[in-house]
């Protein structure tokens, strides 16, 4: 029993430091700057990850850091309409569109075939197993295996007293 109950723990423990999926939050901070804030889903943080503000209308490069240690950036939201890229490396590019500053854009979104082409496009999978989800399926896993294993000595308790009562 003690290494049925080892072994989980070990596939839990395997599972959880491969399950980690990046996020991107964006703050307004309501005086035309926004934070861009980066982390994992397991709380760690983001840093040296790559923040790049895109224009919408061009497709150019407005802005472009990576991430302090802190895994947060304050920036200046730009006057024309653009998209925020996060790319924490290969798979892990999110994209979200950018927040409007006080006064409005002052430009308009003329969008082109070769401008949307040009565009960093999201490449994390949505679709992917959640920690939560991976827990729950070892979870139900291990329960359908105990079940097995104590029906299985049961059985051949009640069959070994089935087998001396007739006797």
């Amino acid at each position: 029993m003690k290494k049925i109950f080892l072994f989980v723990f070990m596939i839990l423990g395997f599972t959880t430091s491969y399950a980690h999926t990046l996020l991107l939050d964006v703050v307004d901070n309501k005086n035309n700057t926004i934070t861009v804030i980066g982390k994992f889903s397991t709380g760690d943080k983001a840093e040296d990850a790559m923040v790049r503000l895109e224009s919408l209308s061009t497709a150019q490069v407005l802005y472009k850091k990576r991430l302090p240690s802190q895994s947060e950036l304050t920036i200046q939201i730009p006057k024309e309409p653009y998209q925020i890229v996060l790319d924490g490396g290969p798979e892990s590019v999110i994209v979200q569109k950018g927040i409007a500053p006080l006064e409005g854009f002052t430009k308009n979104i003329k969008t082109k075939k070769d401008v949307d082409a040009k565009l960093t496009k999201s490449q994390q999978t949505i679709d992917s197993w959640t920690l939560t989800t991976i827990i729950f399926f070892i979870l139900c896993l291990t329960l359908l295996i105990l079940t097995l294993v104590f029906s299985y000595k049961n059985t051949n308790k009640i069959l070994h007293m089935i087998k001396i009562n007739h006797l």
